[in-house]
C-alpha cells in the first residue's frame, strides 16, 4: 500500500527512478521535470545527508534503522510543497 502511494507521488513529480545504493537513495527526475528553486531549497535543508547534484539527482543518506519509505515520503511531500 505504501509503495503504491509513493509511486503515485513520484509520477506526479515526474520522477523517473528511485534507486537505493547502499545507505543512499538516488531520486532521478525526468529531464522535462520543472521544479523551481523555492521548492528545492527547503527540502535540501530539511535533513542532513541530502543534496542535489549538478546532474539533477537528489541524493538522500538513510540513517541506520530509518524507514526508507517514510524518509522518501517526507522528502516527496516537501517537493510537493506539503512538507
Amino acid at each position: 500500500m505504501e509503495y503504491a502511494a509513493l509511486k503515485g507521488m513520484c509520477e506526479r513529480l515526474r520522477i523517473s527512478a528511485v534507486e537505493r545504493q547502499g545507505t543512499r537513495i538516488a531520486v532521478r527526475f525526468h529531464p522535462e521535470t520543472m521544479l523551481d528553486q523555492p521548492s528545492w531549497s527547503p527540502v535540501v535543508r530539511s535533513r542532513t545527508g541530502i543534496k542535489l547534484d549538478p546532474s539533477g539527482v537528489l541524493w538522500m543518506e538513510i540513517k541506520r534503522g530509518e524507514s526508507i519509505p517514510a524518509a522518501l515520503r517526507n522528502v516527496l511531500l516537501g517537493l510537493q510543497g506539503q512538507g
